[in-house]
């Protein structure tokens, strides 16, 4: 569809750039996240996390909300695939008949707000909870007022240096190396560099190069 090329030139705000991306699988043909289809397993769903103390978790409130925007958000995708479908005429199958569980799940209708792991037999914990990038080591004024790179496609005013690898650095794939999407951009960047001196900041490890 054409999507990992998008320059952030066509981001239609500074906010987009942060929209969730589509993860995808083709594990056993690929498959939804259905959180009925979890919910009706015996998982439990809560919203996100607000506090601990004493193995005691104070939960959000707002876990139908988060439900309703990913239903929104897989929505809108699908029906972009649909539309690149008809457009390019592609020969794809026909989406089978959709098989998800329309069930009422309770932790919606009474979300949990409090929770005692003790008192719920918890033993274990997987913390999932992403990271965000810290520049506060580079003592240089290259930064915005969010704390952000400055630059443009990673070519900053400030000679000699050059970012690479951050989300959106210049186009939506700059920041996977799966679909190598920094050669790109590490190209470009190359091609700036004409001393042989200067210094490239990674997202990947946050060290200087020389």
């Amino acid at each position: 569809m054409g999507g990992w090329d998008r320059t952030v030139d066509s981001s239609p705000s500074p906010a987009a750039k942060n929209a969730p991306l589509p993860v995808l699988t083709g594990s056993n043909g690929g498959h939804d996240v259905d959180f009925s289809r979890m919910a009706a397993a015996g998982i439990v769903l809560l919203g996100h996390l607000q506090g601990i103390s004493n193995a005691k978790l104070t939960i959000a409130s707002g876990l139908k909300q988060n439900l309703d925007k990913g239903d929104t958000w897989f929505n809108d995708f699908t029906k972009a695939v649909d539309e690149y479908v008809a457009k390019t005429a592609l020969d794809a199958p026909q989406e089978s008949q959709s098989t998800a569980l329309t069930l009422e799940i309770k932790e919606v209708a009474q979300p949990i707000l409090d929770l005692d792991l003790k008192a719920a037999s918890v033993t274990s914990i997987i913390w999932a909870t992403g990271f965000r990038y810290d520049f506060g080591w580079i003592k240089l004024s290259v930064f915005d007022e969010t704390g952000g790179p400055v630059h443009r496609r990673g070519v900053k005013a400030c000679r000699g240096i050059y970012f690479l690898g951050l989300k959106w650095l210049y186009k939506l794939k700059s920041a996977f190396l799966s679909i190598a999407g920094p050669a790109e951009d590490a190209a470009y960047i190359a091609e700036r560099i004409n001393d042989g001196k200067s210094t490239i900041i990674t997202a990947e490890d946050q060290s200087a190069q020389v």
